[in-house]
């Protein structure tokens, strides 16, 4: 049995329309890819950006209809709308639980606790929850009696514990991403996720060596750093750094376009550039990493207040910039902040051979982070088939 569903992501300089086949049995397969991408911007504006975002799903959509009415699909499953930064916004918690006397550990213990921790959320005034939407909750590594296990439930117990992760979004936007969905798809349910909660668990699934490492996302505006420790989602900090901010930057130091300023830093990758040209472009790239490691710095230091980092890094981006964004994050030793050796082995996505696990078969822009994001999703809807 095969099914074929919607796939929406939604980033901070484009959005992806695609249409995946997941069947049971078999890879899931990209049969439809589309992205569009957002007008750049010299000076970022979040209401613009926001708008930007709605327009860029707009227009997504013809291409999508049309490929749908070609092909003659006329039945298409929920769909899936996936959400980068800055769309939504996370936290994590330690969720704890101390009963009198030994007790049977069960979901359903588990689950009173985490509504408990919702219910309070909403009465605390301090948290400013109002207007905001949960886009999923998810819990990490259970511990019971200060110990971890493999599988907590049916086990006897005082103490329990586990840390939860929280992510939610404006309530208005994700009005606006329905209403605009909804001229060309007739839903009434559809699956809601962050990039950085499926980043996490796809890897946990295809590459077990990331049970303690960095996922560093860089994205067109912003770049998302997520900690895994022991195959746990820690937490989870953005830093208003991202493959726009490079261009503006370059932009600015070599009083140049956008325009010429992408086209220089691709000629620049690809060494065809004059001596002379080629200087200018190597101070400015100078610059960049500068700021680059100041706001990477800080936001180590924020995911490290409670332990030393790992030294492994996952890193995705779009692909022309992978080799700057990698010499960025290794060109940098945080000793202070990271476990002995102080120094980022970066694992790019590119490495990562997920055309093994994601069929893509037309697929001429690889972008991995969707294809996890597709494999997710035919994890997702085969667990709820079970």
């Amino acid at each position: 049995m095969s099914s074929l569903v919607p796939i929406f992501s939604i980033e901070s300089g484009h959005v992806i329309s695609a249409l995946a086949k997941i069947s049971s049995g078999s890879l899931p397969e990209i049969i439809f890819i589309h992205q569009e991408d957002f007008p750049f911007q010299e000076n970022v504006d979040s209401e613009r950006l926001e708008e930007s975002a709605l327009k860029a799903l707009s227009k997504s959509l013809k291409p999508f209809q049309d490929f749908v009415l070609e092909k003659k699909h006329a039945h298409l499953g929920e769909p899936a709308i996936i959400l980068g930064a800055p769309w939504y916004q996370s936290e994590s918690k330690i969720i704890k639980g101390t009963e009198k006397a030994a007790f049977v550990v069960k979901e359903s213990y588990i689950d009173e606790l985490i509504k408990r921790e919702l219910e309070e959320r909403q009465k605390d005034s301090k948290l400013n929850t109002s207007g905001l939407s949960l886009v999923d909750k998810k819990i990490g590594s259970i511990l019971l009696n200060g110990y971890a296990t493999a599988q907590p439930y049916g086990k006897k117990a005082v103490s329990v514990e586990f840390p939860l992760f929280l992510s939610m979004m404006p309530a208005s936007f994700k009005e606006k991403i329905k209403e605009i969905l909804k001229t060309a798809l007739p839903f009434k349910q559809s699956i809601w996720e962050t990039l950085s909660m499926i980043l996490f668990t796809g890897l946990q699934n295809i590459a077990p060596e990331s049970k303690n490492s960095l996922i560093i996302e860089v994205g067109a505006e912003l770049t998302e750093i997520s900690h895994v420790k022991n195959s746990s989602l820690e937490e989870t900090v953005s830093l208003p750094f991202g493959t726009n901010t490079l261009i503006r930057s370059i932009s600015k130091d070599l009083k140049v376009t956008p325009q010429i300023a992408h086209s220089m830093l691709e000629l620049f990758q690809n060494k065809k550039v004059e001596a002379s040209s080629s200087d200018k472009m190597t101070i400015a790239l100078q610059e960049a990493e500068m700021e680059w490691r100041k706001l990477f710095t800080e936001a180590l230091t924020s995911l490290s207040r409670t332990a030393l980092l790992p030294t492994t890094a996952y890193l995705f981006s779009q692909t022309e910039y992978l080799p700057i964004c990698a010499k960025f994050i290794e060109g940098e030793e945080f000793v202070q902040s990271m476990l002995p050796g102080g120094k980022f082995t970066i694992i790019p996505a590119d490495a990562l051979d997920l055309h093994k696990i994601v069929a893509t078969p037309f697929l001429g822009r690889r972008t991995p982070s969707f294809q996890i994001s597709t494999l997710f999703v035919s994890w997702l809807l085969s667990q709820k088939q079970k």
